[in-house]
């Protein structure tokens, strides 16, 4: 195996490491599996680490916010709130495109 490929598994390997936790941080805000793998696979082809890093920094407040009933919502106004318009776009269209799969 070249080196090329190895650092391509390697990679692969790690983005679906993100992409796994992103979703499992969506599933504990109260957005449904299906939709939360959707928008996760969304998120980590389309926001930088950093990004998502900023995503992250509010799942505790996206959860405590499941536990009031408001998770869709709340997850896109606090997206809006970090003032980033990449951000804001991603999220909004992932989850206009994964509604489907509640």
């Amino acid at each position: 195996m070249t080196m090329t490929a190895a650092a391509a598994l390697a990679l692969a390997g790690c983005s679906q490491v993100v992409e796994t936790g992103v979703a499992d941080h969506l599933e504990q805000a109260g957005v449904p599996a299906g939709m939360a793998q959707c928008m996760a696979q969304i998120w980590t082809e389309r926001l930088s680490a950093q990004q998502l890093v900023r995503l992250g920094q509010t799942a505790a407040e996206m959860a405590e916010a499941r536990q009031q009933g408001e998770p869709l919502v709340q997850i896109l106004n606090r997206a809006q709130a970090l003032d980033d318009p990449q951000i804001v776009e991603v999220v909004t269209q992932s989850a206009a495109a994964c509604v489907t799969l509640i």
